[in-house]
Order: C-alpha cells, then sequence, then structure tokens
C-alpha cells in the first residue's frame, strides 16, 4: 500500500480493514475510494513540464566542454564525482511520473548509443517548454504532437542526405577530429591533441585488411559449399526418382498398405542420400 497525498493529509500505508475494502464507495462523495485528489487540464499539463525543466536543470551545468562536474553523497557518505548525465539522474531519487520518464531516456541514450545522454534530457525538457507555450496559444496538444513527428522525419532525412559519410572516405583528420570532441568535455579535454592521436593510432594497430589470398581463399569457400549443395541437391533428385520407380513397381495392397511398404525403404534411401 502506497501512502497517497490528500486534502486532509496522508493516508497512512498500512491496509485498511478486511470490510472496508470490500465495502462500495459513498455516491455523495467525489468518486475517489481513497479521497484523494484527480487534477486534470492545464494544472497538470504546467506540472508535467516544471517537473522535466527541474531535472534538467540539474545537469544542463554539466553540459558542453565548459560543463562543471557534479560532486553527488549518498546515504552512507559515498562521495561520486561526475558530469554523465545517466549517471547523475541514476543516483536521484526522482518520484514525479513526467521527469522519471526524463531519467529514462537518459539511461535508454546511454545504454543504445552510449554518449549524449544529458543532451537528450536537455533537448526532451526545451521541446515540452515550447509545446506549453503553443498549447498556451490556443494549439491543440494533439496539433503540436503531429509537428513534432514531422519535424523529425525532417531532421532524420537531412542528416541521412547531407550529413551522412562514407567510412572509405575518412582519413586521419576525420578521426581525430571526432576523438576530440568526444575528450572535450572529459578531463583529458586540455591535452586532446595528444589524446586523440594515441587513440587513432590504436585503432589503426589493430585494423584488419583482406588479401588478395584471403579473397581467393573465401571465394573456393564459397565456391566448395556451392558444390556441395550441388551435390546433396543431386543426391535429393536420385532418391526422389528411386522413391518414385519403386512406388510405381510395388504392386498396390489392399487398404494401401503395399504403397505404404513400398515408400518407407524409398524414404529411408532418400533421407540416406540427403544425408551423404
Amino acid at each position: 500500500f502506497v501512502s497517497i497525498a490528500s486534502a486532509g493529509g496522508t493516508v497512512p500505508s498500512t491496509p485498511p480493514p478486511h470490510k472496508e475494502i470490500m465495502s462500495a464507495p459513498n455516491p455523495a462523495s467525489s468518486g475517489l475510494f481513497l479521497n484523494g485528489q484527480r487534477e486534470t487540464g492545464q494544472d497538470v499539463r504546467v506540472g508535467n513540464v516544471t517537473a522535466a525543466l527541474a531535472v534538467a536543470n540539474i545537469v544542463k551545468s554539466s553540459l558542453g566542454p565548459v560543463g562543471l562536474d557534479k560532486m553527488l553523497v549518498d546515504d552512507i557518505g559515498d562521495v561520486l564525482i561526475t558530469n554523465d548525465g545517466a549517471t547523475i539522474l541514476g543516483q536521484l531519487e526522482v518520484e514525479h511520473p513526467a521527469a522519471r520518464v526524463l531519467v529514462d531516456l537518459a539511461q535508454l541514450q546511454d545504454h543504445e548509443v552510449g554518449d549524449g545522454t544529458t543532451s537528450v534530457v536537455i533537448v526532451a525538457a526545451e521541446l515540452l517548454r515550447r509545446g506549453n507555450d503553443l498549447v498556451k496559444n490556443g494549439i491543440h496538444p494533439t496539433t503540436i504532437i503531429s509537428g513534432y513527428r514531422t519535424a523529425l522525419k525532417a531532421a532524420v532525412a537531412y542528416l541521412k542526405r547531407d550529413m551522412v559519410m562514407s567510412v572509405s572516405a575518412l582519413s586521419d583528420d576525420h578521426l581525430i577530429q571526432a576523438a576530440k570532441t568526444s575528450m572535450s568535455s572529459k578531463i583529458i579535454g586540455k591535452e586532446s591533441d595528444f589524446f586523440a592521436r594515441l587513440a587513432v593510432d590504436a585503432v589503426k594497430s589493430v585494423r584488419m585488411r583482406s588479401s588478395a589470398a584471403d579473397l581467393a581463399g573465401a571465394g573456393a569457400a564459397a565456391g566448395g559449399v556451392g558444390a556441395g549443395a550441388g551435390a546433396a541437391a543431386g543426391g535429393s533428385e536420385a532418391a526422389a526418382s528411386a522413391s518414385a520407380a519403386a512406388a510405381a513397381v510395388a504392386p498396390p495392397a489392399e487398404g494401401g498398405a503395399g504403397a505404404g511398404a513400398a515408400e518407407a525403404p524409398a524414404a529411408a534411401a532418400a533421407a540416406g542420400a540427403a544425408e551423404a
């Protein structure tokens, strides 16, 4: 049982007597069995946006190359210093449902991509804030959501059309710049030139290249697999022909017993030929 806030105070978490659980609610009351409060409309929307912005403000100062680290102290006194959005939000006790959605969003981003946890929280909170402003101007929330989805499709199409580069077209300079970008918000960001070159050299040292002999061996292996598949298919066709011949030669018996007796050895021969 969970304590639920009400107008008169807090309902205790101890379970009520059995007869009160089975009793019907009073029709003259508000209709809520536990005497809680029901909020709808603009108040709930504003509360959700406010909670999302509060979560975003916690991690906003840790974004970017000049972002600040957060010092988190738990109940037993352990200290954690980090600027990772998912780690910061994971250490917080968030109870509001809308704010919890942003925490789950940061954890999903960390699991799927491994980076950008702070950015997704800030972008999501800003979209909620702008959407709330549009609602105040008289635009229906369904229309706003449809506009966001259209913008998402347009953004993805632009990225695929104008910003995607082939891996073969990337040079060492592109790799070094990518490594520097990922190090810009870390403690080694001041020495990103050295560590970026170190990372690129390490990746290139373990890169594998396919030689002509490897390609020839792969082609021979593919040819052998194809020949084996052809032989198996030929054996299966021969077994099927033998099965048909045996079924044609065998005299039919009463109730189809002769046909069943003739097909059983043929099926066994077909199976043996297919295995061979």
